[in-house]
């Protein structure tokens, strides 16, 4: 064949990386002759080059200006995979989106869920393969993206548990919020045995005229009506069923409140004053009234 059918040969078709001075051995650019003294196919050419996101392409940079690129790319392959694995997460969770995905390509749905089951009943070793390989590759070439991918993983398990202690923990803050309302609001009577400390012998008549009046205590008798009193008295003061603060005549009480035969009586012993510590007055109560001091 005339050489100007093949102007090239010298180097074996290319003359970019190869040459041939001798016209006997190719050569590289470096001068380096093919090993054996022999052409090999794929001699003399270099390698190529990494990912430029890749910890390789990381290692090669001989320069601050390359490190600050490589690892600006990496932040950007960072937020890629972060996008990636929402989307990915997205789907996962969202029902009619893979309903959608599925009916859209059945053929390959099929595939993808009989791949599933395959992989399922290869046991560990095909787990690896399929999930930690790949995994682990991607953070070797691309470490944004697989650093991306992780953070979505990380928080779709983080952020649910994360949410789940917080649900439970304000139950429990308001079951304590509540429990504490409830110990507020409970009703503090006097002591045991202390009740009729309240009820000393020249308050009583008049303590308890409106009960009189209405008919839940006996017509005053100077003989048996203290004893009556007390008896009727003393168990609302030492266990009241609510208690709260009242005014009477300008004067600040303590109400307690109780039943006697069946009905629902208010008594209030002085807070202050020169009474205080003893029996102010003693009623039925409106259901106006108890609206009134919040214990209806």
């Amino acid at each position: 064949m005339p050489a100007h059918f093949n102007a090239y040969a010298y180097s074996v078709n290319n003359p970019v990386t190869l040459s041939d001075p001798s016209g006997a051995i190719p050569e590289d650019l470096a001068g380096k002759k093919s090993s054996g003294g022999k052409y090999k196919p794929g001699a003399g050419k270099s390698k190529p080059a990494p990912p430029p996101t890749s910890w390789a392409a990381r290692d090669q940079c001989e320069d601050v200006w390359c490190l600050y690129a490589w690892g600006f790319n990496a932040q950007g392959q960072v937020v890629g995979g972060i996008a990636e694995g929402l989307g990915e997460l997205a789907l996962m969770l969202c029902t009619t989106c893979q309903a959608i995905q599925a009916l859209s390509d059945w053929d390959a749905h099929i595939e993808r869920t009989a791949a599933g089951i395959t992989l399922l009943q290869a046991g560990p070793d095909a787990w690896y393969q399929a999930i930690v390989v790949p995994y682990v590759h991607n953070w070797e070439n691309n470490p944004g993206n697989a650093a991306g991918h992780l953070y979505v993983d990380i928080a779709s398990i983080a952020i649910p548990a994360g949410a789940g202690v917080a649900l439970k923990g304000a139950r429990v803050a308001a079951k304590a919020a509540e429990a504490a309302q409830k110990a507020a609001r409970a009703p503090i009577g006097f002591a045991e045995g202390l009740g009729q400390t309240a009820l000393t012998g020249n308050r009583l008549q008049h303590g308890t005229r409106h009960l009189t009046e209405s008919g839940v205590l006996p017509a005053w008798s100077g003989k048996n009506s203290p004893d009556i009193i007390k008896r009727a008295l003393v168990p609302i003061l030492e266990h009241p069923t609510a208690t709260f603060e009242h005014t009477v005549g300008g004067t600040a009480t303590r109400g307690f409140l109780g039943e006697i035969d069946g009905q629902q009586v208010a008594v209030f012993v002085y807070s202050e004053g020169q009474y205080q510590g003893q029996l102010a007055t003693s009623f039925v109560p409106t259901s106006n009234q108890l609206k009134l001091w919040g214990v209806q």
